[in-house]
């Protein structure tokens, strides 16, 4: 009778890692396909403007000419670009998902933080300030010291020491669910 629960912990160790393995594989798919989309729309648009530049050549009047269906182009090659969103979206909530199932939420200490500096939009009324919160976690078993980190994005920075939860993967502690943190109550 004691078998069962090892074997059963064996089958779902090994759908465990399947799930990760497949999760891992859509980010590098979803990778691949937009860089070769980007290159698509690069060639694109170096192709027009190719064609502006010697529209007096034949070449440049037969890509500019009713030949090439510019008019069907341009349009869905743009709205392709929303299909990346969606599918991010799907493989954030697969792995999301992965976690609420085989994740452990473990308080780590914060240690630091880092501001991010990225494009800010004065002109909407207000900039928006985001910082990288660095944490730490010693696992009990092998004393080994694990470093996370999160985003914050207009709030109070938390203070050092201060606990913060995050979703680990305990087999592998290295591997995190990397979120923002939204809660301005976990930040007092």
């Amino acid at each position: 009778m004691e078998q069962l629960p090892i074997q059963n912990q064996e089958v779902d160790l090994k759908a465990k890692q399947k799930a990760r393995r497949t999760i891992a594989l859509f980010y590098r798919i979803e990778k691949l396909l937009f860089y070769l989309y980007m290159l698509y729309v690069g060639l694109l648009l170096l192709t027009l403007l190719f064609a502006l530049v010697l529209i007096r050549t034949a070449w440049g009047a037969f890509i500019l000419s009713g030949a090439v269906p510019w008019m069907w182009i341009l349009p869905l090659s743009l709205c392709a670009a929303f299909v990346f969103p969606l599918a991010d979206s799907f493989i954030q909530g697969s792995e999301e998902q992965w976690f609420a199932r085989y994740g452990t939420t473990i308080l780590a200490a914060v240690a630091g933080f880092d501001a991010i500096k990225g494009f800010k939009w004065p002109f909407f009324g207000r900039n928006i300030e985001e910082y990288r919160v660095q944490l730490n976690w010693r696992q009990p078993e092998s004393e080994q010291m694990c470093s996370y980190s999160l985003r914050v994005r207009d709030q109070k920075l938390p203070r050092e020491g201060t606990p913060l939860p995050i979703t680990i993967d305990y087999d592998d502690p290295s591997y995190y669910l990397k979120r923002d943190i939204k809660d301005p109550s976990l930040l007092i």
